[in-house]
């Protein structure tokens, strides 16, 4: 577990690109960019389109991540776990504060599928998180997680979540919130969640092709 796909197609394309696509009509663009990017994080739209499943099982090499955020008690985590598995999803995200994962964790686990937890939000009002990070991260590691989200803008957090996890940093708000590619990495992140900077782009090939190289000088 831990993100073991994700560690090898990094080697492999000498990339930490994760592609974040959170508007159905850029599923198309996942085909052209596979040999730039790990994985694909899927946000809400996608995965309800109807679509999302097709492209998960169309591309086996890519390593598909659930980002629907999910935040709810115990039983109901365990069931949307178990619906986002079947499709073919390798890694979910789930929010930490309720603190309502262990079961769901261990359903993963016997899925083969890693569950991963949002310790801080890239945004600028993420001060809740801020406050109660190392309370995230400890209960995060109690419950099992195989890794964790750490905005690329918020540096101190990415470097104290490495001091105190050892397990792999994802990291988002890469170019549209202001974190530069790369800068991540430079801090301690395995990987960087890049979304509307490419998806956005007039040449989604050809900015993804220079956010992986301005990566390769920090790895």
């Amino acid at each position: 577990m831990e993100l073991e796909i994700l560690r090898e197609e990094a080697k492999k394309k000498k990339s930490r690109v994760i592609l974040a696509v959170d508007d159905p009509s850029h599923l198309n663009l996942i085909e052209r960019l596979k040999s730039l990017i790990v994985g694909v994080k899927l946000g809400v739209l996608p995965i309800i389109s109807g679509k999302a499943e097709e492209f998960i099982r169309r591309e086996r090499d890519l390593y598909f991540i659930s980002d629907m955020k999910t935040a709810d008690i115990p039983d109901i985590n365990i069931k949307i776990a178990e619906k986002l598995a079947d499709m073919g999803f390798r890694g979910i995200i789930f929010h930490l504060f309720p603190m309502s994962l262990d079961e769901a964790v261990k359903l993963l686990h016997k899925r083969d599928c890693d569950a991963i937890g949002v310790a801080m939000m890239s945004h600028r009002n993420a001060v809740l998180f801020e406050r109660n990070f190392d309370s995230l991260v400890d209960y995060g590691m109690k419950a099992g997680l195989d890794g964790f989200v750490v905005g690329a803008t918020k540096p101190d957090y990415i470097r104290k979540a490495k001091e105190m996890t050892k397990k792999p940093i994802l990291s988002p708000g890469v170019v549209k919130q202001g974190a530069l590619p790369g800068e991540a990495i430079k801090l301690g992140a395995d990987f960087e969640i890049v979304g509307r900077a490419i998806t956005e782009s007039s040449d989604p090939v050809s900015e993804a092709e220079r956010i992986v190289k301005r990566e390769r000088n920090f790895i």
